[in-house]
């Protein structure tokens, strides 16, 4: 068989980011499923806690904005996440086909649980490598991408 890529797979950006995204889901996965929710859950409550610390009506496609995740998957997950309590997802006034989407105490109370996992998985995951300068390139990557 030809070799028909440049270089080995650790010179493939692509292949590494992939790598190091699968690496880390499944380490998320792994210590959040202690609490009952996996990484895109999370990714989804801690979306919403972010949008809702300024105070504003969040409806369900201002979080499908902000998280970048597919609409159909978020329909899902908010759909269970409402069974659990989590959330609490209402018709909009304005806009009937509009759905708000509000956490709960109980949902707060799951992303603060939540965070203090990600914070030590972060501290471990990245080594050495200071946040600023991860966040930094992240923050870039996605900016030219959205």
């Amino acid at each position: 068989m030809k070799n028909i890529f440049k270089g080995s797979p650790d010179e493939s950006l692509g292949f590494l980011f992939s790598r190091v995204y699968t690496l880390r889901q499944k380490r998320m996965n792994d210590e959040l499923a202690s609490i009952g929710i996996n990484y895109v859950q999370y990714n989804l409550l801690t979306g919403l806690y972010w949008l809702q610390l300024h105070g504003n009506t969040i409806n369900q496609m201002m979080l499908i904005d902000y998280t970048k995740l597919d609409k159909s998957v978020v329909s899902n997950i908010l759909h269970k996440m409402v069974k659990e309590e989590y959330i609490v997802r209402e018709e909009s006034v304005s806009d009937t086909r509009a759905k708000i989407v509000t956490l709960t105490p109980k949902g707060e109370k799951l992303v603060e649980q939540a965070n203090q996992i990600v914070s030590k998985i972060d501290e471990t995951f990245w080594g050495n490598i200071p946040q600023k300068s991860i966040c930094q390139y992240l923050c870039e990557v996605v900016k030219i991408n959205s």
